[in-house]
Parts: C-alpha cells; sequence; structure tokens
C-alpha cells in the first residue's frame, strides 16, 4: 500500500476512536440529544472516508472497516476477509 493511505486510514482510525471517546465521555456527564447527533454525525464521516478509501484501494471488495488499531476488508459475502493495515501500537 502506497504511504498516503496509511496517512488516511490511520487518521480515520483516530477519528472513530474520537469519536467514541466523546461518546464515553457524554455517557459519564449524562447523554443528551446533541451529544447523540454528533456521534452519529462523526460516524457517518468515518464511514464515508472508509467507503472512499475502499473504492480507491480496493474496487472489488465489498467493505473496509476500520477499528481498534486495524483495518479489514471483506468480501460481498463475508467470507473473504485480509488485513490490510495494523496501528503500530495496537499491541501496547
Amino acid at each position: 500500500m502506497p504511504p498516503e493511505f496509511a496517512v488516511e486510514i490511520a487518521a480515520v482510525d483516530v477519528a472513530r476512536d474520537a469519536a467514541y471517546a466523546e461518546l464515553r465521555a457524554a455517557n459519564a456527564r449524562g447523554v443528551t440529544r446533541s451529544d447523540i447527533d454528533a456521534f452519529t454525525e462523526a460516524m457517518d464521516r468515518v464511514s464515508v472516508r472508509c467507503e472512499e478509501l475502499r473504492r480507491t484501494y480496493f474496487p472489488r471488495r465489498h467493505q473496509l472497516f476500520v477499528a481498534g488499531g486495524l483495518a479489514t476488508i471483506f468480501s460481498k459475502t463475508g467470507r473473504a476477509t485480509e488485513n490490510v493495515w495494523t496501528r503500530e501500537s495496537r499491541d501496547e
């Protein structure tokens, strides 16, 4: 994979982690409708970025999913998967 893929997928991973961190903070103080809206919008942006990367780098695959420092592509049936990126600090 080209270096720009790793940079972009790492940014997606950070954005996803940040969205969940904000949701955890909202849970601790009491969730409001605006918290839920903000989380939904952040995750929608993550999904759009994943889809753009999938179309660019894996056009024959069905889905690219990023979570917990790991990016995985899936076939349409879900029987074929491949991890295509791992955050360096994932094991820490």
